[in-house]
């Protein structure tokens, strides 16, 4: 008794016509439907044949020409809202959080000071929050520089020494 290989894929059946899938659309063969054994509609009535319907007034004529919309202005939320009330997006705050991100991964040499400057100029603009998150990620890209450490040790040897 020979031991046969199981497949777990679907076996051809020569008696399924899988026809040719990258034949032209006026090749392809099409199911044939008929439509005397389709089961007929019916036809729904919405008013009983007791209640005869009542006589609507005919619609009136369209006219021959429709006259323009009118154009108004529409108002706009911008306008809509007081000088005071509008604000400005927080350019120097996201400078100082993106300059401190970056000081993080990359030079923190250059990114680092940076950083610190824009967070203080966002600090005068009143963004408080984007200051200070650009000021702790600018001092922390400096303070794990190799680099920052090594020009402010120098700088204090040079001042020491003479």
């Amino acid at each position: 008794m020979a031991i046969r290989p199981v497949s777990f894929l679907p076996r051809f059946h020569p008696r399924i016509d899988v026809g040719d899938e990258m034949a032209e659309p006026e090749e392809q063969s099409r199911d044939v439907i008929d439509v005397n054994a389709a089961p007929k509609a019916a036809v729904v009535r919405l008013a009983s044949p007791a209640q005869p319907m009542a006589p609507q007034e005919p619609l009136p004529p369209e006219p021959a020409y429709w006259p323009a919309p009118e154009e108004r202005a529409s108002p706009s939320a911008v306008y809509a809202l007081p000088p005071a009330l509008l604000r400005l997006p927080p350019a120097l705050g996201f400078l100082a959080v993106t300059f401190g991100i970056v000081a993080l991964i990359k030079l923190p040499i250059l990114f680092g000071p940076l950083a610190l400057s824009f967070a203080i100029a966002a600090a005068f603009k009143r963004q408080f929050w984007y200051a200070t998150v650009g000021a702790a990620t600018g001092a922390a890209g400096l303070v794990s520089s190799t680099t920052f450490w090594l020009l402010l040790g120098s700088g204090w040897l040079l001042n020491y020494l003479l």
